[in-house]
């Protein structure tokens, strides 16, 4: 037997798979429970932190932990994956609310196409992805911008920003 088969046995498995390595790409050891959180949020849009913690039996702290991390930034202040966002209720104060940025409502998106609609895939066993390229695109922009902001220290880093995103406000 060739110790390197790569035959698909299950195909209706595999679009499933190239979920779980989609989610992988954002960090190879993500946590099931920040997908969980993730896919809540894509399937409950605008809910309350609240239900997401009673849905998916999680504590507080594990809600609070989970969506840090799919936010702009997270508890560490350090970039998240920036799926989505925490406001707080109009009518309750005390109480936020999760809803999907347009990083968030584009992988939902990418992942109804994987999971509904393989045939329209160019090649059933590739796993890249035009979310994941976007992502990326965006992921070397900011590596530019970093290292000039570096660079140029005595500017003021917003301006900087401004200038090189093209943002003329």
């Amino acid at each position: 037997m060739d110790p390197l088969k790569r035959s698909i046995t299950n195909r209706q498995l595999l679009p499933l798979l190239e979920v779980i390595e989609l989610f992988m790409k954002f960090d190879r050891e993500i946590p099931a429970q920040m997908m969980s959180t993730y896919l809540y949020v894509a399937t409950h849009n605008r809910c309350h932190k609240q239900a997401l913690e009673e849905d998916l039996s999680f504590s507080s702290a594990s809600g609070s932990r989970n969506t840090d991390y799919l936010s702009p930034t997270n508890r560490l202040r350090k970039k998240g994956f920036s799926l989505l966002e925490k406001k707080y209720d109009q009518y309750n104060g005390r109480r936020l609310t999760l809803e999907l940025t347009s990083d968030g409502k584009k992988l939902a998106e990418e992942l109804e196409a994987i999971l509904y609609s393989p045939e329209e895939k160019e090649g059933v066993d590739s796993f890249s992805t035009k979310f994941i390229k976007e992502k990326e695109i965006k992921s070397e922009k900011e590596k530019d911008i970093n290292s000039l902001l570096e660079k140029y220290k005595d500017i003021d880093p917003e301006l900087l920003r401004k200038a090189l995103s093209g943002d003329r406000k």
